[in-house]
């Protein structure tokens, strides 16, 4: 905040109220007293407040100019060159936390509180008034000398005001119209009507009926209720949740209706984000939520929480369809936040899942049809040092079939608040607004890109990933043949990950746990994650059967950031020889985009050189005439080079299985992802290959989607695979990146017994 005593504060109204808790917050920010004279305390100076209307609390406020202003408008032109105006909003209902420059969040309704709850907050519960504490604007940002001093007066109090305003609506939202109002304006739409016979009562009663089972019901005393109540529940299994980059959301929210669009890992994403959007002074964004969590209690608490409910599949349903569909621009166009999951479901391996379009695509329309404020999608990552469903991932990675266990499993669990579950990492990536990205792109609204829309947000969440100390131990250990390794080896590896994300991405990128290799050990032991063993050689470190699975899930959160050494490293550990500089861009170019897409990356031509730059200075490689080659086998950094190169095996070795299928010739495209999956089960059974999701058919399809896309293979009219020239040259290249051993076990496990 600029120098304190050049701070001149703005009040919405006159109010003894608002100026004593505001005396309070001050003192305790350490900042100049608004009851203090601005220039000393000569009788002839101006007071250090404005107050934008006239009145007072306990008479009409009459909506005119401040009178105020007039004097800061009198002094020295030098004198106004310092004043800073910081505007202040007012908010009584919940708990106050102190921040450097905002403090505060919501109040129960719009209304000012009457005179008996305003004292008693005052004298009983000062923490149940939030302050919020605006930007500080310097008075000439805002004066036009070229005005008379009236008109001067009148339009620095407008926009003072109307800044106050924005401040409400950054942090209350829009006021929400009866609930009822709004589900009459969505069965009156045109969009609605268009499916809807003019005299079937029954239909009329059905849609209505159908928009009150998705219209969430945002109760301020229950999201209150709710967050003591996550407060406890936070403060008893984890040991921190940390947010970074919610300026640039709060920022956004001024000009953009924002669009949430997080991973989906755990039951407690949602829960998680709207708390953490509460306590940083940012409306609660309404969620959309699976109707299968719409059950009794619960789901009334969630729809009053900000919920609103949708089937899991209705693309077939256009009535509903066009329910929904309007629902969505109605919240859109009153200027709330929504929050939604771009994979659809949660993630069973740890990776982004490819988005699905259809409430992205209703987004797009609803920004067709023009709204008040343009979208801004704000994608964001989110981090578990342990997952709450870990038992549960594991037993589906294993095969068991997908539970459908609900929200409040969670919490009536109550072994869970016994058990440490570490900390949570809470990343904004780059905002992403509509209305510029079209034009950078050049695209027009009736022909927006869905699909490369959507792959930008996954691209932005995995941007936004911080590196833990599991993530680290996932990646060491897993890279082994029995997720073990002596203690040496071990922490050399854990120490080369942590140069390699720190020297190409930056301290930014990995959390505070994992910055040295002792900090790592001890996190994991800490989170029972981790096993050691005296041996007669020294200590060993190794994953126990059940942790092994889990922690593959792990090693998927952050496994994009590693990929381009990985993949670089595997390219020289199996040639063994040196590799010509221009072969080994050429590989790359021809591989990457496939690895990009499983991973929801982007590798760019400086990464490439980066990541070179990076394996040569740390001698991972050897720079020779033109090429590059591995160090000696006898060298230790060979092995910590092969560890490196095993990290993108999985994904590589995925891709060899399929390539081979298509060449094979006879693979109908509908059955390939089918038998590429049991190839990949009995190449995992019968080489150890401890990863349940390798035979994950779902990324089969992708890759296979994506040669099409790609023009790599062509389909004939009886739904064959046909190779061309584009898909032979795949095929060369990508011999170089899996192992002898790994293509003999695949041409194995493909023969026919």
């Amino acid at each position: 905040m600029a120098e304190d005593k050049h701070i001149v504060y703005v009040l919405p109204h006159r109010s003894l109220f608002d100026l004593a808790s505001l005396d309070l917050l001050t003192a305790k920010l350490a900042l100049v007293s608004p009851t203090s004279k601005y220039l000393g305390n000569d009788s002839q100076t101006p007071p250090r407040l404005i107050y934008l209307f006239r009145g007072s609390s306990f008479s009409k406020i009459r909506p005119d100019f401040s009178s105020e202003l007039k004097s800061f408008l009198n002094l020295s032109e030098d004198a106004q060159a310092k004043i800073v105006f910081v505007p202040c909003t007012f908010f009584w209902g919940r708990n106050i936390m102190f921040q450097k420059n905002k403090v505060g969040i919501l109040s129960n309704h719009w209304s000012n509180p009457g005179f008996y709850k305003r004292f008693s907050s005052l004298l009983l519960n000062q923490g149940d008034i939030w302050i919020n504490m605006g930007e500080a604007v310097n008075l000439n940002t805002l004066a036009n000398e070229s005005e008379k001093d009236e008109i001067k007066e009148r339009r620095l109090a407008r926009i003072l005001r109307s800044t106050i305003q924005n401040q409400k609506i950054t942090t209350l939202g829009p006021h929400f119209e009866n609930r009822e109002d709004l589900i009459d304006a969505i069965c009156a739409s045109p969009l609605v009507q268009k499916n809807t016979e003019p005299h079937d009562e029954k239909l009329k009663k059905q849609t209505r009926k159908i928009a009150s089972s998705i219209a969430s019901n945002m109760s301020y005393s229950t999201i209150r209720f709710l967050t003591s109540l996550l407060n406890w529940f936070w403060n008893r299994i984890y040991d921190g949740i940390e947010l970074t980059g919610i300026e640039k959301v709060s920022e956004t929210n001024k000009t953009h209706s924002l669009v949430y669009v997080p991973c989906h890992r755990s039951h407690l994403d949602y829960l998680i984000l709207s708390f953490l959007l509460f306590h940083k002074g940012l409306m609660i964004p309404h969620i959309a939520s699976g109707d299968n969590l719409n059950i009794p209690i619960l789901g009334r608490i969630l729809r009053q929480g900000g919920a609103f409910f949708m089937k899991r599949s209705f693309s077939r349903d256009l009535h509903y369809s066009s329910i929904f569909s309007e629902y969505l621009y109605q919240i859109y166009n009153r200027g709330h936040s929504v929050e939604f999951f771009p994979e659809g479901g949660r993630s069973r391996s740890g990776r982004l899942l490819q988005p699905k379009l259809g409430l992205l695509g209703m987004s797009i329309d609803a920004h067709q049809r023009g709204l008040n404020k343009p979208l801004a999608f704000v994608p964001i990552y989110i981090g578990y040092e342990k997952i709450i469903e870990g038992s549960t991932y594991v037993s589906e990675m294993r095969g068991s079939k997908k539970t459908s266990e609900k929200l409040s499993d969670i919490f009536i669990n109550l072994k869970l608040i016994r058990q440490n579950f570490g900390k949570v990492n809470v990343n904004i990536g780059e905002i992403i607004k509509l209305d510029q990205w079209l034009s950078d792109g050049q695209y027009s609204l009736n022909s927006v890109p869905i699909n490369q829309l959507g792959t930008k947000i996954m691209a932005a969440i995995n941007n936004a990933a911080t590196v833990n100390a599991v993530n680290l131990v996932a990646l060491v250990l897993l890279a082994t043949n029995r997720q073990s390794l002596d203690e040496s080896s071990f922490k050399q590896q854990i120490e080369l990950y942590i140069t390699l994300i720190t020297n190409l991405y930056g301290h930014e990128k990995i959390s505070d746990e994992a910055l040295d290799t002792d900090s790592v050990i001890s996190r994991l032991k800490t989170l029972g994650l981790l096993q050691s063993d005296e041996e007669d050689f020294g200590r060993v470190y190794f994953l126990d059967p059940f942790t092994s699975v889990l922690m593959t899930w792990y090693q998927n959160n952050i496994i994009h950031l590693f990929a381009l050494a990985s993949l670089i490293s595997k390219l020289i550990v199996n040639r063994r020889l040196k590799l010509e500089n221009d072969k080994l861009l050429k590989v790359i170019e021809v591989i990457s985009p496939y690895i990009e897409k499983e991973l929801s990356t982007k590798f760019s031509q400086q990464d490439i050189r980066n990541t070179l730059h990076f394996l040569i200075n740390n001698n991972l490689v050897v720079e020779e005439d033109g090429g590059i080659r591995p160090p000696a086998r006898a060298n230790p950094n060979y092995s910590r080079l092969e560890l490196l190169s095993k990290i993108l095996s999985p994904s590589v070795e995925r891709m060899f299985i399929t390539l081979n299928l298509i060449v094979e010739g006879s693979q109908n495209l509908n059955s390939i992802s089918h038998e590429a999956k049991k190839i990949a089960h009995k190449v995992s059974r019968l080489y150890g290959i401890n990863s349940p999701e390798f035979s994950d058919a779902s990324v089969f399809e992708s890759f296979v989607q994506e040669l099409k896309s790609r023009k790599a293979i062509d389909i004939s009219e009886s739904g064959l695979i046909v190779s061309n020239p584009n898909i032979q040259e795949i095929v060369r290249l990508a011999q170089g990146v899996v192992s002898a051993e790994i293509k003999q076990a695949i041409n194995q496990a493909a023969s026919p017994i």
